[in-house]
């Protein structure tokens, strides 16, 4: 049996080669405009973020996003991670789980736990948005009690990830 699938692989290899490559090319073809298309559904032209670091290890973030919508859109979506892993300068390491409250947008928006996210999904399924959008995001972010005793350690990822767009300017204050 191994032989004869052996001879069948020989004898039609190029075109099955052929017929692989044809494939790939469709899929390349159809495939990006689709990721240029997400790429151009909006633009973040600035953002800054405000963040107030308490003695309870309660960070009060405030948010200014300023997106370009080119096309229509019902708005975006802010993940905020509440798992960090952190890897210190002398290799020891930590995972610290972060809680998010008092969530304040002076839009419509609701609220879900997407794997190690807070998602704060803004916008109204009702109202397509084109042009000039300004998002303001206010939230406390409770990192608990320190992880290394007789230490304070401040950890934040400003931005977050998963922004699938791009981001032309960042600016922040720590207070």
């Amino acid at each position: 049996i191994l032989f004869i699938y052996l001879f069948i692989i020989h004898r039609y290899s190029k075109m099955v080669t052929g017929v692989i490559c044809f494939f790939l090319f469709l899929l390349c073809l159809f495939a990006t405009p689709a990721v240029r298309a997400s790429a151009r559904d909006y633009t973040i032209e600035s953002y800054h973020v405000d963040i107030k670091v308490t003695v309870q290890n309660t960070y009060r973030i405030e948010e200014t996003i300023k997106v370009n919508f080119p096309g229509k859109r019902h708005g975006i979506y802010r993940d905020i991670p509440l798992v960090n892993d952190v890897e210190r300068l002398d290799g020891s390491k930590d995972r610290v789980v972060a809680r998010v409250e008092n969530i304040h947008c002076g839009d419509h928006y609701s609220t879900s736990r997407e794997g190690d996210n807070c998602r704060i999904q803004i916008g109204d399924e009702d109202v397509l948005l084109t042009g000039d959008k300004e998002y303001r995001i206010s939230y406390d972010y409770i990192m608990g009690n320190d992880v290394l005793e007789g230490n304070d350690e401040f950890y934040f990822n400003v931005i977050g990830q998963g922004w699938k767009t791009t981001i032309s300017n960042v600016t922040f204050s720590i207070e």
